[in-house]
């Protein structure tokens, strides 16, 4: 059995989507519980969205979707040199969009103190971790970070909603790979065994990867991780639509009801999903 204490972010962020004049900004409040940063629930007003919330949404998928990863002879991917170069040139407009003067001053205090950086959002469509800092305004220190999602520690958490754990504990996991055809399927199930045999943790994947098969078992065994390995498709216009393939059949949200939601709200999983378009959110 391992457990994983989770401490207090460095940094706080709550984002606010507050309409203004049939409009929409975006508002932002710093906090450091652990005095990393030097912010007490500090407000800062972010900038007015140009469009509507929904196009700028599509805007950022139709960029991100435009970005090609070209395998090699070896299977391998890697990100060209172009696609480095558009990915680096988002990640500056988001920079510049997003974050208003005042906090991109503040960026300067925090970005060698903060380690963990938790933003709370009421959307979930901002890519936050694909922001690259850059500033000019000082000349004599011009500030070129990596994007935030390798600089940070950074997670992601929407208002409203249960709290995150205080404490992770796991007991069982699943790895369910759901895809023959992936040629790295199979040595990431492996490597995930080897990490459960050494770290006292019950491995539960089942044999047979069916959509059957893993319902039941996320009904009755008490999972604590599960991990996907295959295949999903997402459904932007409808979200709730979106699935994850199984070969005998999709699994949909609306499978995660009666029951199987009872037990997953008992058990509150850890959920990986290493999947097709598992990144992409969409409201629902």
């Amino acid at each position: 059995m391992t457990n994983y204490e989770i401490l207090p972010s460095d940094l706080e962020m709550r984002a606010r989507l507050v309409p203004e004049l049939g409009r929409t900004r975006l508002t932002y409040t710093l906090h450091s519980p652990t005095g990393s940063a030097p912010f007490t629930q500090k407000e800062i007003e972010g900038p007015i969205i140009k469009s509507d919330p929904e196009s700028f949404h599509n805007f950022i998928r139709e960029k991100l979707e435009q970005l090609g990863n070209f395998p090699d002879s070896k299977g391998e991917i890697h990100i060209p040199t172009e696609t480095e170069r558009q990915l680096t040139s988002l990640g500056h407009f988001l920079w510049n969009e997003l974050f208003p003067y005042d906090f991109r001053q503040d960026y300067r205090a925090i970005r060698r103190t903060v380690r963990t950086w938790m933003i709370v959002t009421d959307e979930s469509w901002i890519p936050w971790e694909l922001i690259k800092p850059y500033d000019n305004s000082t000349p004599e220190n011009v500030i070129d970070d990596d994007f935030l999602g390798r600089q940070f520690q950074l997670t992601r958490w929407l208002a409203g909603s249960r709290p995150p754990s205080l404490e992770i504990e796991i007991r069982r996991f699943v790895a369910v790979g759901m895809a023959e055809t992936l040629p790295q399927g199979k040595p990431e199930e492996g490597h995930l065994a080897q990490l459960a045999l050494h770290s006292g943790v019950e491995d539960a994947s089942p044999s047979a990867k069916t959509l059957g098969t893993f319902l039941s078992l996320l009904n009755t065994n008490g999972v604590d991780l599960v991990h996907f390995i295959g295949h999903s498709t997402i459904e932007t216009g409808q979200a709730g639509t979106s699935a994850i393939t199984f070969s005998s059949g999709l699994l949909h949200p609306s499978d995660l009801t009666g029951p199987v939601a009872t037990r997953i709200a008992q058990d509150r999983p850890l959920v990986f999903l290493n999947t097709c378009s598992g990144g992409q959110w969409a409201e629902s």
